[in-house]
């Protein structure tokens, strides 16, 4: 059994294991917490709009954008080792380009990269994913 689907063995296990549970919630818990600062972490009292480090690095020229999406990429990385299916990663990597190209358009592009969660998204498709992998009792079949 290789690393890859080893990990996904100890993290979704039938229904009853608590220790496959708990690995589970807390990696949950990490990937929150990374989104939650990358497109949440500071509140602009004015205007009532959170925004977070993925914003702000977008605001540094040629390099942000990129950084922002460098790291965009754990959350999908930690959903494949979830388990998630092609289509939820498919759709995390596509709303990770669109806030990629958004940001990389001068001056616009950096308001639109505030108002473009694409983090926030990307863990409600992850949620949403494992929610319906709840119902069905998944296994994976490795």
């Amino acid at each position: 059994m290789s690393a890859t689907s080893a990990s996904r063995a100890e993290l979704f296990t039938r229904a009853g294991d608590p220790s496959a549970a708990s690995r589970r919630a807390r990696l949950l818990r990490r990937m929150e917490v990374m989104e939650f600062w990358l497109d949440r972490r500071f509140r602009i009292p004015i205007a009532g709009i959170h925004i977070g480090l993925d914003g702000l690095l977008g605001l540094i020229p040629v390099v942000g954008d990129g950084a922002g999406a460098l790291i965009s990429l754990w959350l999908v990385w930690e959903a494949h080792r979830m388990g998630a299916d092609g289509w939820t990663k498919g759709r995390m990597l596509l709303n990770i380009l669109i806030d990629f190209f958004i940001g990389s358009v001068p001056v616009v592009g950096d308001i639109a990269d505030f108002l473009f969660k694409s983090n926030t998204l990307n863990m409600r498709l992850l949620r949403r994913h494992l929610a319906e992998m709840e119902e069905r009792d998944w296994q994976p079949l490795r």
